[in-house]
């Protein structure tokens, strides 16, 4: 008897309805509409980057991770997969495995940025600034102004004590990630890359807008919400940031309880 395949057109339909959950920011719904389209249409390229970004704005690391590495079973030399890889490791504190996604990237990618952008971050992560700022450097002949670039390659002078450079090159980062919130308004993850640029510039009410702005639009994206709790405690709005402990609570004890022993220290 022949193995009965799931239906393509059954595929379209379903990531047209994870597509229509996602615009009603129905998040768990879209979630599971696209595990459903990935094991229908298995080839289906975007659908497995939408479902990694989607599970990590939830917080949901391993799963992210695990459906990029079941998407480099079927698209295994596609450097774009192994560079969003990178990026859920370093989120997940996988911090070799990090470096070794951002290197295939760059292996399966050598003409794109991102890969590049990714190796430096995942190489800070590992403290090695002087190979991450041969990375970025890399990253901005090809892409120019990239805020996220800047940001990592400022953090890659940061960790070698030079913070002359640092500061700079955190200015361009504001910059270039102002540009890019400016023209894709509802990425999350803009948003949190921008606050992240703000709180190190300095930019403490920004940093802190910035981020209520990505968690209007993933409330579980946990990392935001422990830096504006930090934000508020260097803010001495000791009220606000115990408001952000007890969100964290519910999604993130582990966090939480980092948060907590630094309002405790306050």
């Amino acid at each position: 008897e022949a193995v009965k395949r799931p239906s393509p057109a059954l595929g379209e339909a379903l990531l047209l309805l994870a597509d229509g959950y996602q615009k009603q920011r129905k998040f768990d719904e879209a979630i599971v509409a696209y595990q459903k389209a990935v094991a229908a249409r298995p080839d289906e390229h975007p659908a497995y980057h939408n479902l990694a970004e989607l599970l990590r704005n939830q917080n949901r690391f391993n799963e992210a991770i695990e459906t990029l590495r079941r998407a480099l079973r079927t698209f295994p030399n596609d450097g774009r997969i192994y560079t969003s890889l990178s990026s859920l490791y370093s989120l997940a504190d996988m911090k070799e495995e990090a470096v070794q996604a951002a290197q295939a990237g760059v292996r399966f990618l050598p003409n794109e940025h991102l890969g590049y952008t990714g190796l430096c971050r995942a190489l800070n992560d590992v403290k090695k600034p002087e190979m991450a700022i041969r990375e970025c450097n890399s990253a901005l002949r090809l892409k120019p102004d990239d805020g996220e670039t800047y940001f990592y390659l400022a953090r890659a002078h940061d960790l070698a004590d030079k913070p002359t450079e640092a500061t700079q090159f955190y200015k361009r980062a504001v910059a270039g990630l102002i540009d890019f919130t400016t023209k894709n308004p509802d990425s999350s993850y803009g948003y949190y890359l921008l606050g992240n640029a703000y709180f190190a510039d300095n930019q403490r009410e920004k940093a802190i807008e910035a981020y209520v702005t990505c968690l209007r639009m993933s409330p579980r994206f946990v990392r935001a919400r422990y830096n504006v709790g930090i934000l508020q405690i260097r803010q001495k709005n000791k009220t606000a940031a115990l408001e952000q402990y007890n969100r964290l609570l519910e999604l993130d004890p582990e966090l939480a309880g980092k948060l907590k022993a630094e309002i405790d220290k306050s």
